[in-house]
This record gives structure tokens, C-alpha cells and sequence, in this order.
């Protein structure tokens, strides 16, 4: 009788009532609003931190059916959210304070024509990178550059084969070497 007893206190402390661990799904537009840190604080609230960590790593791009240019995850209810959302306030504030930065250490350079005029190409494929974006003028200024320099550094050929670092493409009438030769001395 004992022995029983025993048993069904041991049995009873075991098979205590079960809980059924439930695993939450969530909709993707709500990772892509947790990504974009556009979550409401009531929205956060409910989400598991470790979630929440999960979700600001995953490459939605894996997800089958998910494309980001999808009309229904980018209405312009959630470009003004954007807009408004202190994050991406905060880190446009940040990457100006860079900027800024920048152009000081720029302006205090000893030489910085010629750093300029040695990475010509590099500045020019930049302005014409960021150009459909702000314009020209504006990637411009944005570079310290006037955009008359832009299109002169823009259409400037390295010509390595002329004598005279002339080029048939700015120069046309320019006479080769061999005709030079040919023609009569005047």
C-alpha cells in the first residue's frame, strides 16, 4: 500500500499538467516593418526579444513569394512612416555628422587638387552613379566639384598612342602619324 502511494505521488509530480508549447507565425510585412524599425510600441511589446533578434538578421529575400517591391508592403502611408520614424531620423542625422566630417578634413588638406585631379576617374563615376538620384549639380557640391569641372574631367580621353596627347575623338582633323609621313612638306 505504501508502495503505491509512493507510486502515485511520483507519477503525479511527473505527469503534471502538460503545456502545449505553441509556435507563433507572424505575417512578413511585420519582419519587414521590424527590419525598417517602423514597429508600433505596442507592436514591439509583443514580440519576443528573441524573435525580434532573429528577425532584424533574416535575408527576406529567401523567403519564397516575399518580393520588397511588392505595391502591398510599400504604400505611401508606410513612406511617410519612414519618413517619420526616429531611426531613420537618427541615422540620417548620423551620416550627415560623417559627411560633415569629412568635408572639414577635406577643406584642411594640404594638396587636395591634386588628390582631386589623381582620382578623376573616381569622382567622375561617383557623380554619375548618385546623379539620377540628386542631380548633378547637388553630387556636384556633394564632391566639392563644380559640374563644369565634372564634364570636363567626364570627357577628357587618355590618349596614349597620339605624340602630341592629342585624340582623334576630340581632335578629328587631327592627322595621323602615317599621313604625316605621306604628305608633302609645305
Amino acid at each position: 500500500m505504501f508502495y503505491k502511494t509512493s507510486f502515485l505521488i511520483v507519477s503525479c509530480k511527473i505527469m503534471k499538467t502538460k503545456c502545449i508549447k505553441t509556435k507563433n507565425s507572424y505575417h512578413t510585412a511585420l519582419v519587414l516593418k521590424a527590419q525598417l524599425g517602423m514597429l508600433s510600441k505596442k507592436e514591439r511589446s509583443r514580440i519576443p526579444d528573441s524573435t525580434f533578434s532573429d528577425w532584424k538578421k533574416r535575408n527576406l529575400s529567401l523567403v519564397v513569394g516575399f518580393t520588397e517591391d511588392d505595391p502591398a508592403h510599400f504604400k505611401d502611408e508606410v513612406y511617410r512612416k519612414i519618413s517619420e520614424s526616429k531611426t531613420f531620423k537618427k541615422t540620417l542625422s548620423a551620416l550627415l555628422l560623417v559627411f560633415q566630417f569629412y568635408f572639414s578634413l577635406t577643406e584642411n588638406m594640404r594638396g587636395k587638387r591634386r588628390i582631386w585631379s589623381e582620382q578623376k576617374k573616381n569622382i567622375v563615376s561617383i557623380v554619375t552613379r548618385i546623379s539620377p538620384l540628386i542631380g548633378i549639380k547637388a553630387a556636384c557640391k556633394l564632391l566639392k566639384i563644380s559640374s563644369q569641372r565634372f564634364y570636363r574631367w567626364k570627357n577628357e580621353f587618355h590618349c596614349f598612342t597620339s605624340t602630341f596627347n592629342l585624340c582623334r575623338k576630340l581632335h578629328p582633323n587631327n592627322l595621323l602619324t602615317k599621313n604625316k609621313r605621306s604628305s608633302p612638306s609645305i
